[in-house]
């Protein structure tokens, strides 16, 4: 998946590891029926996996991408991240086009990314090119990142950033803000995942200090 949402009209963008294998199964784990697919895949492309896509495949992939969000989005996923995002500027959203999703990987993986180490180099050599060159192309506002592997992972392979730790009283653990620029464009992240077992209390005081850290460097 190239990308979640509709990155022509998108403002802003946030940056994960990679797409959940669950964009593709309901909640029992079963395959999503075609009515209910979130994206292409290649049996609604009638395509076998040996064969190349044509332009018009190509086109449709685009398409879904582009309306990821009006059609099944995975919202036990994306929802909290959004939050997140609007709590920061309430003018950014998934649900609006004026915030899209990228990954580090483009792949999405059966098992959780933790415990996908033997192959986690050779995915990230393959796939970060693709999502540096998706950052060339289009001129976002602010870029978000989520959590230490995509921190790590922009510096090393796309631009270095300054950080700053802080501790999240509400759970006692450390956390460490990132900040700086890309081509002109803003870059924030964070070391600590959203979708992990972090608290509601802790993603708020999280949400908090990452908006200080913005309105500082903006004044």
């Amino acid at each position: 998946m190239p990308f979640f949402g509709n990155i022509e009209k998108a403002n802003a963008c946030t940056i994960s590891i990679n797409p959940s294998f669950n964009e593709f199964r309901d909640s029992k784990g079963d395959i999503l029926s075609d009515n209910k697919a979130r994206l292409c895949s290649r049996k609604s492309l009638d395509k076998r996996d040996d064969e190349e896509l044509s332009t018009d495949d190509a086109q449709k992939v685009y398409a879904a991408c582009l309306n990821y969000f009006q059609n099944n989005p995975y919202k036990r996923w994306f929802n909290k991240i959004n939050r997140f995002i609007q709590d920061i500027d309430s003018e950014l959203s998934y649900y609006d086009s004026t915030l899209v999703h990228l990954d580090l990987v483009q792949w999405a993986t059966e098992k959780k990314w933790s415990e996908c180490k033997p192959i986690q180099k050779e995915l990230l050599k393959i796939c970060s090119p693709f999502l540096k060159e998706l950052l060339d192309q289009k001129k976002f506002n602010i870029i978000f990142l989520n959590g230490q592997t995509v921190v790590n992972s922009f510096i090393e392979k796309i631009s270095p950033l300054d950080e700053k730790e802080i501790v999240l009283k509400r759970d006692g653990k450390k956390a460490t803000l990132y900040f700086g620029t890309y081509k002109g464009t803003r870059v924030v992240g964070w070391s600590r995942y959203l979708q992990s077992q972090i608290s509601n209390e802790a993603v708020k005081e999280l949400n908090q200090k990452v908006s200080k850290i913005l309105k500082e460097i903006n004044q």
